[in-house]
């Protein structure tokens, strides 16, 4: 069998028992050098790039609000034909009763409650959303595909 001797002073137990070196913080007079001060301003940007900046940044929110406002025009566009194509009823206002108490009662399936109310509001030629007990609504009913 062979050992080596440099391969047990490794593992001795002694090397946790050392002191190590302490670092030394060296203070250098007079800040930044030529060099890193050309840098510093040379990785500054450009009235021109900055503008360039903003305006690419101004360019992908207009998409964005373009994009939403189109995709919310097709939904409510959507909600509105599967409404009008939907059977209806008179429902007769009750205390309690609120517009979106009876569009949530009517239940169209697939159709958010506040397209509902919005196509209640116009059917029934309502101006605001306050109703009065004994008023007659025209609803929709039940599930509308």
């Amino acid at each position: 069998m062979t050992r080596t001797t440099a391969a047990l002073t490794a593992f001795d137990g002694n090397a946790a028992l050392e002191v190590a070196p302490r670092s030394t913080l060296v203070l250098i007079e007079g800040g930044r050098g030529g060099h890193e001060a050309s840098a510093a301003a040379s990785s500054r940007l450009s009235p021109r790039q900055a503008l360039a900046f903003v305006a690419a940044g101004a360019v992908v929110v207009l998409a964005l609000v373009v994009g939403s406002l189109l995709t919310e025009a097709r939904a409510s566009a959507g909600y509105a034909s599967a409404l009008s194509g939907a059977p209806e009823r008179v429902v007769t206002v009750r205390p309690g009763d609120s517009l979106w108490s009876l569009a949530e009662a009517s239940d169209p399936d697939g159709v958010p409650v506040s397209e509902v109310v919005s196509w209640a509001m116009e059917r029934n030629g309502l101006v605001s959303a306050e109703l009065t007990v004994g008023q007659r609504l025209v609803m929709p009913v039940g599930a509308v595909g």
